[in-house]
Formats: structure tokens, sequence, C-alpha cells
């Protein structure tokens, strides 16, 4: 799993720290050369949990011409909190320093790149197909309100969002259960050949190979998020 280094998974191009454009757009093209991959955007998702979901939700919207699906766990979708310097991000254990660091100064995250209700509003606006939003959170979690506010936003949008209310925190009892059916979400079964994009054929790969290359990486996937 790609790591973000604790800093949200945002792009400062003034420090030369492009954590989005890694995840979003290298990572993507470094292994859709290495495996038989799809160059498809409708096969091609992402996903995080916590820190991650939020980085997945708006590196989902960012590159949108690139992903289809987004997962997003539990988001820390904390941007209004951090632009107020609410004392709500207590509960985090992080000061504003860390957040000022991590987006790169606070006065500057709102109706930017890394304010997801940006990102939804501004593809609206051109007219842009959002990708498809799984998200589900614990009625425990300490991010349930913000998220809360976020549906609330996407509903009155028509933004196309599966959201999931259920018994549980910020916690991995809770993941477990919805990674499984996120996967189950996901349009991987409709198609026959889902991995023979043009990508498999170059590199000489058969549609066998394709198709257990691909629950190879569904295991590891749902294996690596369980550690």
């Amino acid at each position: 799993m790609p790591s973000g280094e604790n800093q949200f998974y945002v792009d400062k191009p003034s420090r030369g720290e492009n954590y989005g454009a890694y995840v979003a757009d290298e990572l993507v093209e470094f292994t859709r050369k290495m495996f038989p991959l799809s160059y498809k955007k409708e096969d091609t998702f992402i996903a995080g949990l916590s820190m991650g979901g939020y980085g997945a939700l708006i590196n989902g919207l960012k590159y949108h011409e690139t992903f289809s699906h987004i997962g997003a766990f539990s988001p820390g979708l904390m941007i209004d909190d951090i632009a107020s310097r609410s004392e709500l991000l207590s509960v985090t254990g992080w000061s504003m320093d860390f957040y000022g660091n991590s987006f790169g100064g606070i006065d500057t995250i709102k109706n930017s790149d890394k304010d997801y209700y940006y990102l939804i509003d501004q593809l609206l606006e051109n007219k842009k197909e959002i990708p498809k939003i799984y998200l589900p959170i614990g009625t425990d979690d300490f991010l349930l309100e913000s998220v809360r506010g976020f549906k609330s936003f996407v509903d009155k949008r028509e933004v196309p969002l599966t959201y999931i209310e259920d018994d549980g925190g910020h916690e991995w009892d809770f993941w477990d259960k919805y990674v499984k059916n996120f996967l189950e979400w996901l349009p991987l079964e409709e198609k026959g050949n889902y991995l023979n994009s043009g990508n498999v054929a170059e590199h000489g790969f058969r549609d066998a190979d394709a198709q257990k290359a691909q629950a190879a990486l569904v295991a590891w996937f749902e294996e690596t998020l369980k550690k």
C-alpha cells in the first residue's frame, strides 16, 4: 500500500512533496506497466481509510478522468475544523502546526484542490462525471458528524454516494467488514475479461493469466488492509 507519510495524500509543489500525484498518477502508470491492468477508467478505483479515506476522496475527485469509483472508509473529512482551527481537532492528538505543515498552510485549504466540497462543485459546474463514492462510517466514530455534513452536501447535489452508518468506531473491526463489502460493490464481476484492455494483449498475457492476476491483486489488497 502506498504511504502518504501522514501528509493526507495532498500535493505541496512548493516543497516538492506531491503525495496526491504519486498515488493517483505515478503509481497508476507504474502498476499498469508492471501488471496486466486495464487502462480504462471504468476498471480503475481508489480507496483508503481514515486519513487515507480523505486522500482517496480528494484524489479520486481531482483525478476524475482516471478513477470511476472511490472507497472512503471513515474518511478524515476535517477541513472545516482545520480551517476554523476548531478545538474539536484535539481528539486527534495533532497540533495546528501539524495540520498547517501537512496542508501547506491552514488559510489556503478552503476552495483549493484539498477541499472536497470545492472539487465536487467544480466538477458539477464544468459538467464532468463524478466518480461513484462508497463511504462507510461507524456510529461511534469521532468523525461521524463531519461525515454526516459531507453526506448532506452531496445529497443536495445528487452526487452518486453509497453511504453506510453501522455499529462501530474508528477501528479495524469495522473496516474489515466493509472492505469485503466494498469489493463486492465494485463492478468487478460484470465483465468477463475485464483486464483485457489492450494492455494485456500488448504484454502478451492470455485472458486466463489476466484473470489470475486480478484475483491475486484482490487477495493481496484484502490481506494488506488487515495488517
